[in-house]
């Protein structure tokens, strides 16, 4: 709390005076005209002057009678003076750690002379938080001093918490995060009830924990406390390269193509080229150049790599630190793929010999290194010779057990009639259930070619139309739009359609989207002349491609659309004629689409190797220290929601060789998930795994391996320039003003003075009866005066005979 100084204030107080202009208009007077009279009439024996000091005394002697019997009364009142405060509040997170550059030359020569530093070029080598102590603390704090002004001054560090007890000389900047928010509300309430003149926050404004700076603002405002910030770093625009994302698949087939989609952010080096690489254990795999156009807008970058070993890769993506680069840790990052060897297994059917099964099923089945395909044409004879990859069994029937059906990783049907896929309808409709608990419960993949007879239309109310990522129109007619035998027509790709790896053809994203977009007829890909009309894609599906003209009141009509279904992957397409690419490019483009539709879809089913397992880890990386969370979905030999108690996971921290178990406990509001969170306590990367009954092409027995990496914690460091737009908010929004560290001076005297005087206690003395001692006598003093003013005036008529 804070303690009051204590102060007294006197008064001097008439009881029974009049009304001031009584006094001063009618008393005063008064008494002047009467003494003047009598003194007027007096003889001539005394000289006028001798005549106004009688007068004068006589005047004095009339008021002091008054005087006293207005009844005088001195009040003596104690006054509590309480002085306001004025907190300073100084970023002492790791980021403060940081030397800027400084490009602007009035900024370094400022910052030098504030600082007592010999030369501006001395800036550029002191750190942050080094440079901000020697501002403040130089000259005894006189900078503090001033900025406070006649307020009690309280000291704050702040990072992950609020501490008052460190000086900012003894601040080192080794913080982890920078929680602004909580360090603005946690001052305030520590000085809940007393006035406070004003905040400094002393930051580089980078927030990046805890209760927001927005919050922070409108609670000062509330309490009518204004927040004057100072951005410490360059308040020029600095210049930077950072890896943003690195977008690449977290497992993938022994040989096969993956490719690592890189999004490049850059500031301050418009024009100039950038490399970009792709590492593992120091060698190059791929690379790629790039022009920055700075802005900080995302650049995408793609790296193509086939690894040849199986086992959980980690890759290292890297751009090299250009010369005047701010923040070098973030031309950085990580990528964990789990490399297999095996094949995607593929069951293929059709309901009858259109040209897209055509050439559908010929790339599938010479896909011998990635597919093990097996197709089935169910309009065919009994003794039709069913085609299939080669070493596999011709199908006779569409698979109808679940044993059967999920030994597949992905599921295509061309145009079907669902009532044909069994031997008889019971168990056509058993087929069409195994089919969505094939993609919701084991994560497969399922996709759907639309056709003119069947697919989509007869699936309507089966357990199949939920699979679709798309809406059936609601009525027959919208079917007659699709009718054009006349024109064809290219679909157009949408945003999301041009960065899908599944329409990547060609390696350059200008030939890329040029091959499905172009003017050219010559080179873009053939067109389209029929397709089936849908109502709309499903909510969270996405829209990879539509029709160039048609629509309706939802927008264009879908074309090919693609959606996450429970556990696995769902694909539609609109068209029955992407066999007319082979007309101008042969085989290329039409096999290297359809391979990455079929890759899409065995994802999820690649993750989860195990048939009966899967398991999960919240998120990619975590800080040292921090928690993870793993997750497991089980389910039993009849492949039903596991109902065990617990289920054990087998995990190698980061740098160890032993393994070790980890128990997770049974999830009670979803039967077959198990869970259990742990702290990660090593650096490096982590695998974990469930030990089953097949083998996965991984090293020893280990079934649904994943991995996740742990970190130093390095939120400080990559978001470490100067974020002036976070300060200047925080202090707008509350009523305060920012400047940068240079010109910190310029915010002396903008705390107010709000020191409060508040009156205790009153003593009243009544002066018309005090006495004093005189040889042991209590004598009224004002009988003394006037005895004294009396007496003088008759020594004075004695002197002049005037008696």
């Amino acid at each position: 709390m804070n303690v009051p100084l204590l102060d007294v204030d006197r008064t001097l107080k008439l009881v029974g005076m009049p009304e001031a202009w009584i006094v001063a208009l009618l008393i005063l007077p008064g008494v002047a005209f009467v003494v003047f009279y009598l003194y007027r009439r007096e003889g001539p024996t005394a000289p006028t002057p001798a005549k106004m000091v009688l007068a004068a005394i006589r005047y004095l002697v009339i008021l002091f009678v008054l005087f006293l019997l207005f009844r005088p009364i001195l009040e003596t009142t104690t006054l509590q003076t309480y002085k306001s405060k004025v907190l300073f509040l100084v970023d002492d997170s790791a980021s403060m750690q940081r030397a800027d550059t400084y490009v602007n030359a009035d900024t370094r020569a400022r910052l030098a002379s504030l600082a007592g530093l010999p030369s501006p070029d001395d800036t550029k080598t002191t750190s942050r938080i080094d440079l901000l102590k020697r501002i403040l603390t130089r000259d005894d704090e006189a900078l503090l001093k001033k900025l406070a002004g006649p307020n009690d001054r309280q000291d704050y560090a702040f990072s992950d918490g609020l501490d008052s007890t460190r000086r900012i000389a003894d601040l080192h900047a080794q913080g982890t995060s920078t929680r602004i928010g909580d360090a603005v509300h946690g001052a305030l309430n520590e000085v809940k009830g007393q006035d406070v003149a004003g905040v400094f926050v002393i930051s580089d404004g980078q927030e990046n924990d805890g209760r927001s700076y927005e919050e922070a603002a409108a609670e000062a405002k509330a309490r009518g406390v204004a927040i004057f910030s100072v951005g410490v770093g360059d308040p020029d625009e600095p210049r930077d390269v950072s890896i943003q994302s690195v977008d690449a698949p977290g497992v993938a087939l022994v040989n096969d193509e993956v490719i690592f989609e890189v999004t490049i952010l850059s500031k301050g080096f418009d024009g100039q080229h950038a490399s970009v690489t792709l590492m593992e254990n120091g060698e190059v795999l791929a690379n790629a150049e790039l022009l920055l156009v700075g802005e900080n807008r995302g650049q995408k970058v793609l790296l193509y790599f086939r690894p040849t070993e199986p086992g959980l890769h980690t890759y290292t993506i890297n751009v090299p630190v250009l010369e005047g680069e701010v923040v070098p840790e973030n031309n950085r990052a990580t990528h964990t793929v789990n490399v297999i060897r095996r094949k995607i297994k593929v069951l293929f059917a059709d309901g009858y010999p259109r040209w897209e099964y055509r050439y559908l099923k010929t790339a599938l089945v010479r896909d011998t290194e990635t597919v093990d395909a097996q197709c089935m044409l169910l309009s065919a004879d009994p003794d039709f010779p069913q085609e299939a990859s080669a070493g596999l069994e011709p199908l006779t029937h569409f698979p109808s057990t679940r044993e059967e059906l999920f030994a597949y990783d992905v599921i295509l049907l061309g145009d079907v009639d669902p009532e044909q896929l069994g031997r008889t309808p019971v168990e056509s409709q058993e087929i069409l259930g195994l089919i969505h608990s094939f993609v919701e419960d084991l994560g497969g993949g399922f996709g759907m070619i639309a056709g003119e007879s069947d697919s989509p239309r007869s699936y309507r109310g089966t357990p199949v139309e939920s699979l679709l990522p798309i809406v059936l129109s609601d009525s027959e007619e919208d079917l007659v739009v699709a009718q054009n035998h006349e024109r064809s027509v290219r679909m157009k790709l949408t945003e999301a359609g041009l960065a899908d790896p599944i329409f990547l053809l060609e390696k350059d994203v200008e030939t890329n989207r040029k091959l499905w977009m172009g003017d050219n007829e010559d080179f873009a890909l053939p067109g389209f002349f029929w397709y089936f009309p849908v109502k709309k894609a499903k909510a969270g599906a996405r829209v990879l491609a539509v029709h160039p003209e048609n629509s309706n009141k939802y927008g264009p009509h879908p074309i090919i659309t693609t959606q996450f279904y429970g556990s696995g992957r769902t694909f539609f397409t609109a068209l029955d004629s992407s066999w007319r690419w082979r007309l101008v490019y042969g085989d290329t483009y039409f096999y290297r689409f359809w391979s990455q539709v079929v890759r899409f879809l065995a994802t999820n089913r690649l993750y989860n190797l195990n048939r009966r397992h899967e398991l999960y880890v919240d998120k990619p990386r975590y800080n040292l220290g921090e928690k993870v969370t793993v997750t497991a979905k089980v389910r039993d030999k009849d492949f039903k929601p596991s109902d065990a108690k617990s289920q054990n996971v087998s995990y190698q921290p980061a740098g160890a060789r032993e393994v070790r178990t980890l128990t997770l406990d049974a999830v009670t509001e979803k039967k077959g998930f198990f869970s259990k969170t742990f702290q990660a306590t090593d650096v490096g990367t982590w695998r974990l795994w469930i030990e089953g009954d097949e083998p996965t092409g991984v090293a020893g027995d280990e079934n649904q391996a994943i991995s996740f990496e742990v970190e130093i914690p390095s939120i400080e460091k990559e978001n470490a320039s100067l974020n002036r737009r976070t300060l200047e908010t925080l202090s707008s929004r509350s009523g305060g003003t920012y400047v940068s560290l240079d010109h910190i001076d310029e915010l002396i005297g903008k705390a107010p003075d709000l020191t409060r005087k508040v009156p205790g206690s009153i003593v009243q003395d009544e002066l018309w009866d005090r006495t004093f001692s005189i040889f042991g006598i209590d004598v009224p003093w004002s009988l003394v005066v006037l005895a004294f003013l009396l007496g003088t005036e008759w020594a004075i008529r004695k002197r002049y005979r005037l008696l």
